[in-house]
């Protein structure tokens, strides 16, 4: 079945990124400054200024810290589906949150605390691959 979700817009900027889901690596940008892992991308870190960042891969390990359950969305997921923020297991000054869809569950069955982990979706046919969360 062909992929009709939207693909990723890589630039520059992010091409470590979506190399890194090919490679089921979870790689979030790190100052070498202070230590924080900054989510989402940014050319600067968000919590010292520095442009000093490097592409560190992670456990993908998180916690959900929120969520909603979506009952009405757009046509290329099948309702009812979760959208979750969850907390990187990462030690740094201040919390890596990464927002995605939570697959393989009763959307009933989530919770805030549930621990989850990073899964990766190939899309072979684009050569590119997408992630979610899925349970832990």
């Amino acid at each position: 079945m062909a992929y009709n979700k939207p693909l990723p817009n890589t630039t520059i900027g992010n091409m470590a990124f979506w190399d890194g889901l090919k490679e089921h690596e979870f790689r979030v940008p790190r100052c070498r400054d202070c230590g924080t892992y900054n989510w989402i991308p940014y050319p600067a870190c968000k919590n010292c200024l520095s442009e000093d960042l490097d592409w560190s891969p992670v456990s993908g390990n998180a916690t959900v810290w929120t969520y909603s359950v979506v009952h009405r969305g757009a046509g290329f997921h099948q309702t009812p589906y979760v959208v979750a923020v969850a907390k990187l297991d990462v030690d740094g000054p201040r919390s890596c949150l990464v927002l995605a869809t939570l697959v393989d569950v009763d959307p009933a069955k989530v919770h805030i605390g549930m621990p989850v982990k990073i899964g990766y979706e190939d899309i072979p046919e684009e050569n590119a691959a997408m992630y979610h969360f899925t349970p832990a």
